[in-house]
Formats: C-alpha cells, structure tokens, sequence
C-alpha cells in the first residue's frame, strides 16, 4: 500500500472511536443508560468501518433493556449441571416483573437454611 498523506494520517492517530447506540435507551435514560466510569470496548481493527460492524453485533447482543434481581430462597438449592444455562422465571408484581432470567450467581447461607440467588434477564 502506498504511503499516501490520507493513510499517513490515518496510521498516526493513535485511536479511532465508534460508537452505537440504542435510541431506546438513549431516550428513556439519557446519559445515564451508560456507566461514565466504563472503559471502552478496545479492538485492534485497521478499519473504522471493521470496527464499526463489531459495535453494531455487540449492540444487537446487550442493547435491550436487562434488569438485575437478587432474591433469598428459603433451603438449599440445587442445580443439574447437564442442563443449559441455569434460569429461572421472576414473578414480582412489586417489581413489575413476570420474565425468563438467568441465574448468575448463587450463595447458599446453609446456618441460616437460605439460598440467595442473583437473576438476570
């Protein structure tokens, strides 16, 4: 490839950013929706279109709307690792949530007989 000034230009500059954004989220949440203490999401991609296309999936992949839930269960729980992923479905009118989620995190406190179990979906 010759060196001509655009890709000179184009070689010297230390990043090149991208961005995507939900315009769901951007209007329910404004700057909000997004943590100011995330670090970016780094890739070493020769074009910002590359780059761009990579963002647009990652998007499509966590851009709905995810809620974390952390619920105490009385006993001990058990899960069948032959199975899939370990879910379980959240109803909680006080919560306004009736939805599949994924178990992420499981902490049995077997003095006091419960289980708390971290749900995400």
């Amino acid at each position: 490839m010759p060196a001509i000034p655009a890709r000179i230009g184009f070689v010297l500059r230390e990043f090149r950013t991208v961005e995507a954004v939900s315009a769901l989220m951007k209007a329910r949440y404004g700057d909000v929706a997004r943590d100011p203490k995330d670090e970016p999401f780094e890739s070493f991609f020769d074009s910002s279109t590359d780059a761009q296309a990579l963002v647009n999936e990652r998007l499509a992949l966590v851009g709905d709307e995810r809620r974390r839930f952390s619920t105490e269960v009385k006993g001990s729980l058990a899960l069948s690792f032959n199975t899939v992923t370990p879910a379980a479905t959240l109803i909680d009118d006080e919560r306004q949530a009736n939805m599949p989620c994924a178990i992420v995190a499981i902490t049995e406190d077997a003095g006091n007989d419960k289980t708390t179990v971290m749900l995400w979906g």
